[in-house]
Protein backbone atom coordinates (compact mmCIF):
# COMPACT_ATOMS: atom_id res chain seq x y z
CA UNK A 1 0.00 0.00 0.00
CA UNK A 2 0.93 4.00 -0.69
CA UNK A 3 -0.89 6.67 0.31
CA UNK A 4 -3.62 4.63 0.70
CA UNK A 5 -3.64 2.79 -2.74
CA UNK A 6 -2.84 -0.68 -3.76
CA UNK A 7 0.52 -0.51 -5.63
CA UNK A 8 1.03 -4.37 -6.09
CA UNK A 9 -0.35 -7.68 -4.99
CA UNK A 10 1.36 -10.47 -4.61
CA UNK A 11 -1.02 -13.09 -4.06
CA UNK A 12 -4.42 -13.17 -4.60
CA UNK A 13 -7.24 -15.61 -3.75
CA UNK A 14 -10.71 -15.56 -5.06
CA UNK A 15 -13.15 -17.58 -2.83
CA UNK A 16 -16.67 -16.00 -3.76
CA UNK A 17 -18.69 -18.11 -5.53
CA UNK A 18 -21.59 -17.72 -8.23
CA UNK A 19 -24.53 -19.77 -9.45
CA UNK A 20 -25.01 -21.56 -12.23
CA UNK A 21 -27.69 -19.07 -13.30
CA UNK A 22 -25.57 -15.70 -11.93
CA UNK A 23 -21.78 -15.90 -12.33
CA UNK A 24 -19.74 -13.68 -10.05
CA UNK A 25 -17.93 -11.50 -12.34
CA UNK A 26 -13.93 -10.63 -11.18
CA UNK A 27 -12.68 -7.63 -13.64
CA UNK A 28 -9.15 -6.69 -12.95
CA UNK A 29 -9.27 -3.63 -15.41
CA UNK A 30 -5.54 -5.01 -16.08
CA UNK A 31 -4.06 -5.01 -12.90
CA UNK A 32 -1.29 -7.19 -12.54
CA UNK A 33 -0.64 -9.71 -9.57
CA UNK A 34 3.73 -10.27 -8.56
CA UNK A 35 2.54 -13.53 -7.84
CA UNK A 36 -0.17 -16.25 -7.94
CA UNK A 37 -3.67 -16.32 -7.96
CA UNK A 38 -6.00 -19.07 -6.44
CA UNK A 39 -9.62 -19.98 -7.59
CA UNK A 40 -11.54 -21.26 -4.77
CA UNK A 41 -14.86 -20.72 -6.24
CA UNK A 42 -17.37 -22.46 -8.51
CA UNK A 43 -18.97 -20.13 -11.38
CA UNK A 44 -16.62 -17.32 -11.40
CA UNK A 45 -15.20 -15.09 -14.99
CA UNK A 46 -11.99 -13.80 -14.04
CA UNK A 47 -11.23 -11.02 -16.62
CA UNK A 48 -8.37 -8.62 -17.48
CA UNK A 49 -5.45 -9.89 -15.25
CA UNK A 50 -2.46 -10.31 -15.65
CA UNK A 51 -0.45 -12.68 -13.35
CA UNK A 52 3.25 -13.34 -13.04
CA UNK A 53 3.01 -17.00 -11.06
CA UNK A 54 0.65 -19.77 -11.09
CA UNK A 55 -3.21 -19.85 -11.35
CA UNK A 56 -4.25 -22.38 -9.27
CA UNK A 57 -7.64 -24.06 -9.61
CA UNK A 58 -8.44 -25.71 -6.48
CA UNK A 59 -10.59 -28.86 -5.87
CA UNK A 60 -13.20 -26.20 -4.27
CA UNK A 61 -14.19 -25.90 -7.99
CA UNK A 62 -16.44 -28.39 -9.21
CA UNK A 63 -18.74 -27.11 -11.92
CA UNK A 64 -17.60 -23.96 -13.74
CA UNK A 65 -14.79 -21.33 -14.23
CA UNK A 66 -14.70 -18.81 -17.08
CA UNK A 67 -11.28 -17.17 -17.47
CA UNK A 68 -11.46 -14.57 -20.38
CA UNK A 69 -8.21 -12.40 -21.42
CA UNK A 70 -5.77 -13.95 -18.31
CA UNK A 71 -2.60 -14.20 -19.09
CA UNK A 72 -0.50 -15.97 -16.73
CA UNK A 73 3.04 -16.14 -17.10
CA UNK A 74 3.87 -19.60 -15.62
CA UNK A 75 1.30 -22.48 -14.99
CA UNK A 76 -2.31 -23.03 -14.93
CA UNK A 77 -2.74 -25.88 -12.78
CA UNK A 78 -5.98 -27.80 -11.90
CA UNK A 79 -5.72 -29.32 -8.30
CA UNK A 80 -7.26 -32.86 -8.01
CA UNK A 81 -10.32 -33.34 -6.47
CA UNK A 82 -10.40 -36.49 -3.73
CA UNK A 83 -13.86 -38.16 -3.91
CA UNK A 84 -15.22 -41.47 -6.26
CA UNK A 85 -18.01 -39.27 -7.65
CA UNK A 86 -16.44 -36.67 -9.98
CA UNK A 87 -18.25 -34.65 -11.92
CA UNK A 88 -17.09 -32.96 -14.90
CA UNK A 89 -15.72 -29.44 -14.86
CA UNK A 90 -16.14 -26.91 -17.75
CA UNK A 91 -13.04 -24.46 -17.68
CA UNK A 92 -14.04 -22.08 -20.97
CA UNK A 93 -10.60 -19.97 -21.72
CA UNK A 94 -11.37 -16.64 -24.07
CA UNK A 95 -8.54 -14.42 -25.53
CA UNK A 96 -6.21 -16.79 -23.52
CA UNK A 97 -2.89 -17.05 -25.87
CA UNK A 98 0.28 -18.95 -25.14
CA UNK A 99 -1.22 -21.02 -22.01
CA UNK A 100 0.53 -23.40 -20.21
CA UNK A 101 -1.82 -25.83 -18.67
CA UNK A 102 -0.72 -29.19 -16.21
CA UNK A 103 -3.88 -31.30 -15.30
CA UNK A 104 -4.18 -33.03 -12.26
CA UNK A 105 -7.73 -33.70 -12.22
CA UNK A 106 -9.74 -36.24 -13.69
CA UNK A 107 -12.90 -35.19 -15.64
CA UNK A 108 -11.85 -31.54 -17.01
CA UNK A 109 -13.59 -30.05 -20.21
CA UNK A 110 -11.30 -27.50 -21.54
CA UNK A 111 -12.82 -25.26 -24.06
CA UNK A 112 -10.66 -22.29 -25.71
CA UNK A 113 -10.88 -19.88 -29.18
CA UNK A 114 -7.03 -20.10 -28.90
CA UNK A 115 -4.66 -22.75 -29.15
CA UNK A 116 -3.11 -23.80 -25.85
CA UNK A 117 0.64 -24.19 -26.10
CA UNK A 118 0.96 -27.07 -23.90
CA UNK A 119 -0.98 -29.14 -21.81
CA UNK A 120 0.16 -31.86 -19.67
CA UNK A 121 -2.12 -34.86 -18.13
CA UNK A 122 -0.66 -36.02 -15.22
CA UNK A 123 -1.17 -38.37 -12.13
CA UNK A 124 -4.72 -40.20 -11.56
CA UNK A 125 -6.09 -38.33 -14.12
CA UNK A 126 -8.61 -40.74 -16.31
CA UNK A 127 -9.65 -38.18 -18.64
CA UNK A 128 -9.76 -35.00 -20.51
CA UNK A 129 -11.82 -33.71 -22.88
CA UNK A 130 -10.27 -30.89 -24.94
CA UNK A 131 -12.16 -28.61 -27.07
CA UNK A 132 -10.19 -26.62 -28.53
CA UNK A 133 -6.51 -27.00 -30.53
CA UNK A 134 -3.41 -27.73 -28.50
CA UNK A 135 0.30 -27.37 -29.77
CA UNK A 136 1.79 -30.12 -27.53
CA UNK A 137 -0.82 -32.89 -25.13
CA UNK A 138 1.77 -34.86 -22.64
CA UNK A 139 0.21 -37.72 -21.01
CA UNK A 140 1.90 -39.58 -17.80
CA UNK A 141 -0.72 -41.10 -15.90
CA UNK A 142 -0.97 -43.48 -13.49
CA UNK A 143 -3.56 -46.21 -14.88
CA UNK A 144 -6.25 -45.90 -18.14
CA UNK A 145 -6.85 -42.96 -19.71
CA UNK A 146 -9.21 -41.71 -22.75
CA UNK A 147 -9.15 -38.09 -24.54
CA UNK A 148 -12.53 -37.12 -25.82
CA UNK A 149 -13.24 -33.98 -28.13
CA UNK A 150 -12.20 -31.71 -31.27
CA UNK A 151 -9.41 -29.42 -32.82
CA UNK A 152 -6.44 -30.12 -34.06
CA UNK A 153 -3.20 -31.71 -31.83
CA UNK A 154 0.40 -31.11 -33.13
CA UNK A 155 1.89 -33.78 -31.09
CA UNK A 156 1.39 -36.41 -28.32
CA UNK A 157 3.56 -37.38 -26.30
CA UNK A 158 2.80 -40.47 -24.10
CA UNK A 159 5.15 -41.09 -21.50
CA UNK A 160 3.40 -43.27 -18.74
CA UNK A 161 -0.37 -44.99 -18.51
CA UNK A 162 -1.36 -48.98 -18.75
CA UNK A 163 -4.40 -48.19 -21.32
CA UNK A 164 -3.84 -44.88 -23.31
CA UNK A 165 -7.23 -44.21 -25.61
CA UNK A 166 -6.20 -41.25 -28.37
CA UNK A 167 -8.97 -42.14 -30.99
CA UNK A 168 -10.91 -38.77 -30.03
CA UNK A 169 -12.48 -36.22 -32.54
CA UNK A 170 -8.85 -34.81 -32.95
CA UNK A 171 -7.18 -33.94 -36.12
CA UNK A 172 -3.57 -34.92 -34.75
CA UNK A 173 -0.20 -35.14 -36.61
CA UNK A 174 1.94 -37.03 -34.33
CA UNK A 175 1.96 -39.46 -31.63
CA UNK A 176 5.26 -39.99 -30.10
CA UNK A 177 4.79 -42.77 -27.03
CA UNK A 178 8.40 -42.86 -24.76
CA UNK A 179 7.10 -45.54 -22.66
CA UNK A 180 6.48 -48.93 -24.89
CA UNK A 181 4.76 -50.67 -22.30
CA UNK A 182 1.88 -48.48 -22.68
CA UNK A 183 -0.82 -50.03 -24.82
CA UNK A 184 -2.36 -46.76 -27.25
CA UNK A 185 -4.89 -46.48 -29.14
CA UNK A 186 -3.68 -44.44 -32.13
CA UNK A 187 -6.26 -41.35 -33.30
CA UNK A 188 -8.18 -42.41 -36.57
CA UNK A 189 -6.64 -40.67 -39.47
CA UNK A 190 -9.13 -38.66 -41.70
CA UNK A 191 -8.56 -39.72 -45.05
CA UNK A 192 -11.35 -38.32 -46.14
CA UNK A 193 -10.72 -35.90 -48.56
CA UNK A 194 -7.65 -37.90 -50.16
CA UNK A 195 -9.64 -40.64 -50.76
CA UNK A 196 -12.23 -38.48 -52.71
CA UNK A 197 -9.66 -36.75 -54.92
CA UNK A 198 -7.87 -40.22 -55.93
CA UNK A 199 -10.81 -41.16 -56.46
CA UNK A 200 -11.34 -38.96 -59.73
CA UNK A 201 -7.70 -37.73 -61.07
CA UNK A 202 -8.21 -35.56 -63.29
CA UNK A 203 -6.39 -37.18 -66.39
CA UNK A 204 -6.70 -35.17 -69.15
CA UNK A 205 -4.91 -36.07 -73.14
CA UNK A 206 -1.51 -35.69 -73.81
CA UNK A 207 -0.23 -33.85 -76.41
CA UNK A 208 3.41 -32.46 -77.68
CA UNK A 209 1.96 -28.98 -79.04
CA UNK A 210 -2.00 -29.47 -78.54
CA UNK A 211 -2.25 -29.11 -82.62
CA UNK A 212 -3.68 -32.70 -82.16
CA UNK A 213 -6.43 -31.56 -79.71
CA UNK A 214 -9.77 -30.44 -79.94
CA UNK A 215 -10.19 -26.85 -79.02
CA UNK A 216 -12.69 -27.46 -76.75
CA UNK A 217 -10.58 -30.02 -74.99
CA UNK A 218 -7.84 -30.10 -72.62
CA UNK A 219 -4.17 -31.28 -72.79
CA UNK A 220 -0.55 -31.65 -70.86
CA UNK A 221 2.90 -32.66 -71.93
CA UNK A 222 4.17 -35.88 -71.24
CA UNK A 223 7.04 -33.87 -68.63
CA UNK A 224 3.96 -32.60 -66.84
CA UNK A 225 1.67 -35.65 -67.28
CA UNK A 226 4.39 -37.61 -65.74
CA UNK A 227 4.98 -35.79 -62.47
CA UNK A 228 1.33 -35.90 -62.24
CA UNK A 229 0.87 -39.49 -62.24
CA UNK A 230 3.89 -39.53 -59.56
CA UNK A 231 1.78 -37.45 -57.35
CA UNK A 232 -1.62 -39.85 -57.76
CA UNK A 233 0.90 -42.92 -57.05
CA UNK A 234 2.21 -41.06 -53.91
CA UNK A 235 -1.28 -40.20 -52.72
CA UNK A 236 -2.81 -43.35 -53.47
CA UNK A 237 0.37 -45.10 -51.26
CA UNK A 238 -0.14 -43.12 -48.63
CA UNK A 239 -4.26 -43.70 -48.59
CA UNK A 240 -3.39 -47.34 -48.53
CA UNK A 241 -0.91 -47.57 -46.03
CA UNK A 242 -2.59 -48.08 -42.44
CA UNK A 243 -0.13 -46.54 -40.36
CA UNK A 244 0.36 -43.26 -41.98
CA UNK A 245 -0.02 -40.02 -40.10
CA UNK A 246 -2.29 -37.11 -40.33
CA UNK A 247 1.05 -35.38 -41.23
CA UNK A 248 1.64 -37.86 -44.70
CA UNK A 249 -2.33 -37.56 -45.60
CA UNK A 250 -1.78 -33.15 -45.69
CA UNK A 251 0.88 -33.38 -47.30
CA UNK A 252 -0.39 -36.01 -49.99
CA UNK A 253 -3.27 -33.79 -50.13
CA UNK A 254 -1.09 -30.48 -50.72
CA UNK A 255 1.16 -32.13 -53.02
CA UNK A 256 -1.58 -33.57 -55.36
CA UNK A 257 -3.56 -30.24 -55.49
CA UNK A 258 -0.30 -28.57 -56.46
CA UNK A 259 0.48 -31.12 -59.39
CA UNK A 260 -3.45 -30.14 -60.39
CA UNK A 261 -3.18 -26.82 -60.31
CA UNK A 262 -0.04 -26.40 -62.67
CA UNK A 263 -1.88 -28.81 -65.33
CA UNK A 264 -1.72 -26.48 -68.11
CA UNK A 265 -4.83 -26.52 -70.14
CA UNK A 266 -6.37 -24.70 -73.58
CA UNK A 267 -10.37 -25.08 -73.00
CA UNK A 268 -12.83 -24.76 -70.72
CA UNK A 269 -13.96 -28.01 -70.43
CA UNK A 270 -12.33 -30.93 -68.96
CA UNK A 271 -11.25 -34.06 -70.68
CA UNK A 272 -11.15 -37.18 -68.60
CA UNK A 273 -8.97 -40.31 -69.81
CA UNK A 274 -9.05 -43.42 -67.79
CA UNK A 275 -6.02 -45.21 -67.55
CA UNK A 276 -6.12 -47.43 -64.34
CA UNK A 277 -5.63 -50.76 -64.61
Amino acid sequence: MKNGQITDVTSLILNKAGTSKKSVYFDGGDAQISGDLTVNADYLKIQDVSVDGQLFITNRVKKALTLDDVVVDETITLKPIVTKNVSWLYVTLIDMKSSNINLERTKVNISSDQTLSKVDVVGKVTSFEAMSNIEKLTIDVAKDFNLYGEGKIEQIVVKGGTKVALDSGHLVNNVQVDNKNVSVTLPVIDKKELNTLIASPPYVQVSVNGYDILNTDKWTTQADRTVFDSAVASAKAVANNSNASQEQVKNAINQYKKCTSSLPSCSKEWYKIWLWR
